[in-house]
Parts: structure tokens; C-alpha cells; sequence
């Protein structure tokens, strides 16, 4: 039977509902009771939709009003509403006709992750319920696997006659130490140039020329400009001296030639009056000798003396190496310029010089219209530069797509990719180290003056090939070779590498580790102004895990205009903080968020990529919105309904795994090899000796002190 209520006595009913909330937030269960419908909203609100609190504001006969913004679509704004009457009754909606039929039951599906209309009568609200509401899933938990950034340069690496200086040019410049140290390699390998070779084997001819080209690869701020400056700036000093001297002498060659020919020219003048006697035999005997050293000077002008080119075109470098009988280092602050030089259609042939230029050791014939034939002996060519990652890519991409893999990129070996200096600029003044800098200033002054013929090995030195001169391994140093060639051998050839372009960069290595080899040799001996015929074991493994640590490096070079998984993730993860701060909405497009210029959020194409893995983790739903114009469609954000609830726990929605770690054996035993001259001492002091014996070796003496000093524990 139906029986018509009082009002009054639904109300005082309704006053007497007791409505339970479990509110799981992953850490404790805190069941909270209300015992009014006013009470349970504020609940509610507090733990599922905390925009609303503080929100209500009193209206005509007791109402309740919030305004919030639109859950159903966030080009709505704030034309939402929650509504709650006196007897505890609430209701919810949204003004705009799309969100027609949205009610207090919708709004609360939207917030309260389980919710379900009609289904759950106890009033229990589970917080892990799995949500259906509208066709959504729970979302999955993204996984966040941190890339392996290429290693920073342990200063193991660096040959102890050069750390302080690395270490000095690092601190005052504030800049990543690995510039110094490409610097130097470079420095070195210009100043060694044609005067040294490499034999690679024992009984081989196979020689390498120390020709390398490197890469300063860093943002605008990352100090690569200061530092090719601060490194190089004795090298171009000696070389603006070396070009003074040799346009001297090149001036007063031509005052000889023009000097001679006076002289021949006078002697062939006719007497001036016909009685004069005939020239005399010693006069025609004169001018034969004139006219051979004539011949003699012209034949053999002062060869043009270089050691690097600035700012220099192709066509001008072939000229100026066709009078130099030298390697040369061609050096460009900014390498982005020759490769938009090298880059341009039809500028193929100035490729293919530079290419040949790489080798070292090979004669170049170049014949052109208009600029006839030129010869060069031997033409060796090294780079450096510095250059933008951004930029880099771009001119990778544009050179495999004009010229293929033609191996132009993969000469570049010296590319290292450094983090900066460190987190935070720190203002410096001071010296620079006068030690290490009078080190090298010597250095460089002796490298330039030395010829093999004039040191003290040059009895030993190899020259079995023409006329290279060249040093080998020793004994123990070749086994070490022979190992290394093999394993690379095998690498290439066991599919571990996945492209063809890094097949042949990393195919290029055998060069690499004997050219830093030559390259380690010279600097380790240079200060005792004499280099020997052998390459010891240390510092063959010192060039073996030079290449080992360039590899990786060079992983990241041929990967720098892909997307990788951990910077997509990081855009997503950035996504859904603006989601947790109601900053992105439902309605939103990919470029509507890059406009906001938020940190990791400015480019479209980026934030593109982190709604997609979000769409894929159920995170988001990107609908095609309908623009009526052409080309791709523009698609809208539509967010979980419950992805509040999702956001309350970092371990709700991401996942970081372990970065995984890479083994570097050539480093390892670099580290094994410096240590074994304190363990041979430490073994030594615990060896149990007569008291007659007192037959220490100075040597193992020295070590032990130099050991106490440096605090080491034996």
C-alpha cells in the first residue's frame, strides 16, 4: 500500500543514514562515518574531489552550491555544478547541451574510482575496485628503465703527463674535461703528423698514420668555443710563426731567382761597340753555371710550411697540401659550416677528398678544368670542431638521405657526448696551472722540431714500407693487439650489430686503437725529449679502452635523431603532473599543451609521443577530432575519469627499474695494470728477508714512498 510522507519526516529520516567510506590509500584503512548527508559530502569531497572543498557556498533556503569545473569536458571551464539540499539530497550537471543526461551519479563515476550506479547499495567504496565505468580499465603502471648515458671520462683515460692540465682548463673554463682531452689527442697527432707511423703487426706492412678527426659536441653554453681557444691556442700561434717563416723564405728565394737572372740577363747583353772583344770562355762557362742554379732554384721552391687551416675551402686546401709535404689539421669552430659546405649537392668530388684525406698515407692526383692537375705525395687530413646536438642530427639525416653511407661520418671517431662541467656554474679566478702549461709549451716546441733520423732510436725504428718510419709493439703489447682484433672481428661479424652504419664506423676501430696508440706513445715519452722504437703493454691497453669508451659514445651518436623510450617516458610522466594539477584536461590537442612552454612540454611532436604511450597504458584516449580541413587529423585528449585516484601514489603509475650496467674490460684491466706496481711493493715489504738482506730495489722503494704520500693504502 502507498502512503503519502510528510516532508519533515523524510528529513528527519535522512538525518539518521549512516553512510561508511573505505578510504584505502595503499598505507592504512580509516573507516570514517558520517551521520548526516551534509557530513558525507564534505567526506566524500575531501577524499575524492578536494577541488570542491571550501566550494559551497549557502544559497536561498539552506542549498548548497559549488562551481567546478567540467569533468565530462574540460573546454567547459567552470559551468559544472554540485548542488546539495537541506535534507542531504545532492545532485550534479554541467549547462552545456553536450553534457545533457550528466548527473550527480556521473560526477561521482568521474571521481570515485569503482563506483557504479545501482550496484553498490552498501555505501562501501573500494579504492582498488577494477573501474568499467564508460568502457575504462584500470590504467597499467608505466615502466621507467633509465637509458645508459654514455660514460663520463674516467680520468684514468687521461696519460698522467696531462691530467692537471685537463683537469686546470676543466675547472677555470668550467667545462666538461673530455674537450681538453680531444683537444690534445689532435694537438699531438698534427705535431706527429708524416714524421711517424704505427706498424700494426710484426711482419705485416699494415701502417697507420696518426690522421684522426674529432668532434666537440655540446649545447651553445657548453664552453667548447673557450676551450678549442684555451687547448689549441698554442698550435695556432706556432703555426702563424711557422707560415711567417716560410713567406720569408719563400721571399727571398724569389730575390735569388730574380737576383740570378739579372746576372744572365747581363751577361748575354751584346757588346756596345762593334770593336769590343768577344766574351771571354771563362764568361760563357759563367753562365752556364748561372743558368743551372737558375734551374736548380726554380725546381725546388721553399715548400710551403702549414700546420693547420682555419676557415678553408676545399679547392684551397688541395692547393695549399699540393706545396706541403705535411699532414695538416683543418679546424673549424663551428663544424656545422663544413657540413653544409659538404652537404650540398654536386660537392661529392669535395667529399671524396676529405674521405681519401682520412688514411694518412696515400698520394692524391686531382685533374680540373681550369685548375689543371695537382699532385700531393701524401695526403693526410685531421678535423676538429665543435658542433650542436641538434644540429648534428639534422646533417646526419640530410647526408644519408644525399649521399647514403659513404663512410663521410664514420671517420669522425673522436665524438664524445659530456655532461656538463658540473650541476651548478661556479664562478673561478685562477692561474692557469704554470706547471702543466710549461709542459706542454715544451712539448709542442720539441714535437715540431723532432725528426726520427735525429733521435737517439732511430737505429731501431721500423722502415720496411718506403719511406715511413714507424714504431711497433713490443711483445706483450702485440698479443694484446691480437686479442683485440680478433674479438672486434668477431663482433662484426655475429650480428650483435644492429646497422650497417655503426658496422662500419666500429669497423674503422683496428685504426683507431693503433692510431691512439702512436698518438699515447709520443705523449708518454715527449718530455724525455727521445721516442722509443716500442710500444710497452700499458699503453696499448690505454688505446684499447680509449675505443671501448668512444664505442659507447658512438652508440648515442647514431641514435641522436631517434626517439628512445626513457625521453618518451619522461614527456608522459610530465603530461600527467599537469593532469594531477588540472592543468591538462580532457579537449586538450598535443599542440594546445606545447603551447603552454612548460618545461619538457614546449614541442608537439614530443608531447605527441608521451599521449600515445599514455593511450597505450590506458591513461588517456585520443579522439580524432574533426577540423574540416586536410592533412593529419588533430586528435583531443579524453582523460580517465578516475586518474585522480590513480595520481595519489608515485608507485600507482610508474614503475623505475635498474639502469642496466655496461661492462668496460679494457678499463678494468687499464686499473689492473696501474695497480700492479703497489701490489708488487706491498708483496715485497710483507716478504720476510734475512737481516743480512738488505737488497732493496730503489725502484720498489720509490713507489712505496710515492704511495705513503698519496695516502695509499698498501
Amino acid at each position: 500500500m502507498i502512503k503519502t510522507v510528510p516532508l519533515l519526516l523524510l528529513q528527519q529520516l535522512a538525518t539518521q543514514v549512516r553512510t561508511t567510506i573505505d578510504i584505502n590509500n595503499g598505507t592504512e584503512n580509516a573507516n570514517i562515518s558520517a551521520t548526516n548527508g551534509v557530513d558525507w559530502l564534505d567526506k566524500w569531497s575531501a577524499h575524492y574531489a578536494p577541488e570542491l572543498t571550501g566550494q559551497f557556498n549557502p544559497i536561498a533556503n539552506g542549498i548548497r552550491l559549488a562551481r567546478t569545473d567540467c569533468p565530462w569536458n574540460s573546454s567547459h571551464g567552470r559551468d559544472a555544478y554540485v548542488q546539495q539540499l537541506p535534507n542531504g539530497a545532492i545532485s550534479a550537471g554541467c549547462h552545456h547541451a553536450s553534457c545533457a543526461g550528466m548527473d550527480w551519479y556521473a560526477y561521482r563515476a568521474a571521481k570515485e574510482p569503482g563506483y557504479q550506479h545501482g550496484q553498490d547499495t552498501s555505501g562501501i567504496i573500494h579504492n582498488n575496485a577494477p573501474v568499467t565505468t564508460g568502457g575504462w580499465s584500470p590504467p597499467k603502471t608505466l615502466e621507467h628503465t633509465p637509458s645508459q648515458k654514455p660514460p663520463a671520462l674516467d680520468l684514468l683515460l687521461i696519460p698522467e703527463v696531462l691530467r692537471n692540465y685537463c683537469k686546470d682548463v676543466a675547472y677555470r673554463l668550467q667545462a666538461p674535461i673530455e674537450y681538453a682531452m680531444i683537444c690534445l689527442i689532435s694537438m699531438f697527432a698534427t705535431l706527429i703528423g708524416h714524421k711517424l707511423v704505427i706498424y700494426a703487426k710484426q711482419r705485416d706492412s699494415w701502417i697507420v698514420a696518426p690522421t684522426i678527426w674529432g668532434m666537440l659536441i655540446g649545447d651553445p653554453s657548453a664552453m667548447k668555443s673557450p676551450v678549442l681557444r684555451e687547448v689549441m691556442g698554442r698550435l695556432i700561434k706556432l703555426n702563424k710563426a711557422v707560415y711567417d717563416d716560410s713567406v720569408k723564405e719563400k721571399d727571398t728565394h724569389d730575390m735569388k731567382i730574380k737576383d740570378l737572372q739579372a746576372e744572365i740577363d747581363q751577361l748575354l747583353k751584346p757588346p756596345k761597340a762593334k770593336s769590343a772583344p768577344a766574351p771571354a770562355p771563362d764568361s760563357k762557362e759563367q753562365l752556364k753555371t748561372k743558368r743551372q742554379e737558375l734551374a736548380a732554384l726554380k725546381a725546388n721552391p721553399p715548400l710551403l710550411k702549414r700546420l693547420l687551416l682555419q676557415d678553408v675551402t676545399v679547392e684551397k686546401a688541395q692547393e695549399m697540401l699540393s706545396s706541403m709535404c705535411a699532414a695538416v689539421l683543418i679546424l673549424w669552430d663551428e663544424l656545422s659550416t663544413l657540413f653544409k659546405i659538404m652537404n650540398k649537392s654536386g660537392r661529392e668530388a669535395d667529399r671524396g677528398f676529405l674521405l681519401s684525406g682520412w688514411n694518412g698515407t696515400d698520394p692524391s692526383i686531382t685533374d680540373r678544368i681550369g685548375r689543371g692537375t695537382t699532385i700531393i705525395d701524401r695526403l693526410g687530413i685531421l678535423l676538429l670542431g665543435g658542433i650542436q646536438p641538434g644540429v648534428l642530427s639534422k646533417f646526419i639525416s640530410q647526408a644519408m638521405d644525399l649521399f647514403g653511407n659513404d663512410g663521410f661520418m664514420q671517420r669522425f671517431q673522436l665524438v664524445i657526448f659530456p655532461s656538463p662541467y658540473q650541476d651548478n656554474w661556479e664562478y673561478t679566478d685562477k692561474k692557469p696551472d704554470q706547471a702543466s702549461n710549461q709542459f706542454l709549451d715544451d712539448a709542442v716546441e720539441f714535437l715540431y722540431g723532432w725528426t726520427p733520423e735525429q733521435d737517439i732510436n732511430a737505429p731501431l725504428y721500423r722502415c720496411d714500407k718506403g719511406e715511413f718510419i714507424g714504431v711497433q709493439f713490443d711483445d706483450e703489447a702485440q698479443a694484446l693487439f691480437r686479442g683485440y682484433l680478433t674479438t672486434l672481428q668477431q663482433n662484426l661479424r655475429d650480428g650483435s650489430i644492429d646497422s650497417n652504419i655503426k658496422k662500419e664506423h666500429y669497423a674503422k676501430y683496428p685504426a683507431l686503437m693503433l692510431k691512439l696508440a702512436l698518438i699515447f706513445h709520443v705523449i708518454k715519452h715527449v718530455g724525455s725529449k727521445s721516442i722509443p722504437a716500442k710500444v710497452d703493454l700499458m699503453t696499448a691497453t690505454l688505446a684499447a679502452a680509449w675505443t671501448e669508451y668512444l664505442w659507447l659514445h658512438a652508440d648515442k651518436l647514431y641514435a641522436i635523431d631517434k626517439k628512445d623510450d626513457e625521453t618518451i617516458t619522461v614527456t608522459a610522466l610530465a603530461l600527467l603532473q599537469k593532469v594531477k594539477e588540472n592543468k591538462v584536461t580532457s579537449g586538450m590537442t598535443a599542440s594546445m599543451i606545447a603551447k603552454k612552454d612548460w618545461a619538457g612540454l614546449k614541442n608537439t611532436e614530443s608531447v605527441t609521443d608521451g599521449l600515445e604511450l599514455l593511450a597505450e597504458n590506458g591513461w588517456v584516449r585520443l579522439i580524432d577530432k574533426n577540423t574540416g580541413k586536410s592533412g593529419r587529423p588533430t586528435k583531443t585528449i579524453e582523460i580517465h575519469p578516475q586518474i585522480g585516484h590513480y595520481l595519489k601514489e608515485r608507485d600507482q603509475y610508474i614503475e623505475t627499474k635498474a639502469t642496466p650496467v655496461t661492462e668496460r674490460p679494457w678499463l678494468q684491466q687499464m686499473q689492473q695494470l696501474e695497480d700492479m706496481p703497489l701490489m708488487a711493493a706491498s708483496s715485497l715489504l710483507l716478504t720476510e728477508m734475512d737481516d743480512e738482506d738488505d737488497d732493496y730495489c730503489p725502484d720498489w722503494m720509490g713507489l712505496i714512498a710515492a704511495a705513503s704520500i698519496e695516502g695509499i693504502a698498501l
